[in-house]
């Protein structure tokens, strides 16, 4: 449960190689668990374009949106 921690290490990895669609949801998962919404969306954009058929990253996206009143 140290999200902030596990941001920064998912960012870290993923300036080396943005291709993994699950460390993208999971750096969206630990946006949504600290209310970094931003990131959240960011993140689970991301994962929406690498896995276009992945619902979850989809509802979660929205879920970030709605949050952020957009």
């Amino acid at each position: 449960k140290k999200y902030e921690e596990a941001i920064n290490h998912y960012q870290l990895a993923l300036a080396i190689n943005p291709q993994y669609a699950s460390a993208w949801f999971r750096l969206g998962t630990c946006g949504l668990k600290t209310n970094n919404l931003p990131l959240a969306q960011q993140a689970f954009a991301r994962v929406t374009q690498l896995e276009p058929e992945d619902g979850e990253a989809w509802s979660n996206l929205g879920s970030a949106f709605i949050k952020q009143k957009k």
